[in-house]
């Protein structure tokens, strides 16, 4: 089954996976909103908590235009950044994103393959979802509520005569 993928990209989390004691601020970029703040409950605070690392939060509307531009300004205090799948390709093609290290957190085997890039593993994942499958859908739908439609016609045409044979309206 095909997939669409929304990455975490890996810039300088390998240093911030290393002890504590040689351990700096580990800046994450998300969505924002409920999303970060689901994230940070289950991800970040935790995290902190077995590691030491203080985690500092941004969140961005993405596009690759901000990522090139903070690039090109050498504007470079982002270590992991949620982005679209298409993204990631981009930025990774481009060199704007580190290489993971996969040895460094736990080998690619530790994660969904479809979610296993070069530059960054998937968070979200997410089937695809065409126009075409939502007509067969629609369609199939159609075809069972008219089935569901007329039998219940027909329930209440046999629910009229009993009524009229058994002396009702």
């Amino acid at each position: 089954m095909m997939r669409q993928t929304l990455a975490l990209v890996v810039a300088a989390v390998t240093a911030a996976l290393s002890s504590a004691s040689t351990a700096r601020d580990l800046t994450i970029v998300s969505w924002g909103g409920a999303y970060q703040d689901a994230q940070r409950q289950v991800y970040f605070q935790p995290f902190t908590q077995a590691t030491g690392v203080r985690i500092v939060e941004d969140s961005w509307d993405g596009g690759i235009g901000v990522l090139r531009t903070r690039a090109q300004a050498g504007n470079q205090t982002w270590d992991l950044v949620q982005v679209e799948s298409e993204e990631l390709l981009l930025g990774c093609d481009e060199g704007l994103f580190e290489k993971i290290d996969w040895a460094r957190v736990g080998g690619k085997d530790h994660y969904i393959p479809e979610a296993v890039h070069e530059c960054g593993v998937g968070a979200i994942l997410k089937p695809v979802f065409s126009w075409a499958v939502f007509f067969l859908i629609y369609q199939r739908l159609a075809i069972d509520l008219k089935a569901i439609c007329s039998t219940g016609a027909q329930l209440r045409g046999a629910t009229d005569d009993l009524a009229q044979v058994l002396g009702g309206h």
